[in-house]
């Protein structure tokens, strides 16, 4: 697989982690469909940053909202 290289275009970029037991993070969906609204014990969804054209990076706490 080749490395992913940013052409200076807004982006997203989202990690999941997959631990020793094979558990994979949940979408930010599929965590609230499973623990509703308002949950934050183990709030542990995949985690999205956005990055702007000049480079700026974010947290996007929804990434499917946007």
């Amino acid at each position: 697989m080749l490395p992913w290289r940013w052409d200076g275009a807004p982006t997203t970029l989202m990690s999941r982690a997959v631990d020793e037991t094979g558990y994979v993070q949940p979408t930010y969906a599929a965590f609230q469909a499973a623990r509703g609204m308002g949950a934050d014990f183990h709030f542990n969804p995949i985690r999205a940053w956005r990055v702007a054209q000049d480079g700026l990076v974010t947290f996007v706490a929804n990434p499917e909202a946007a």
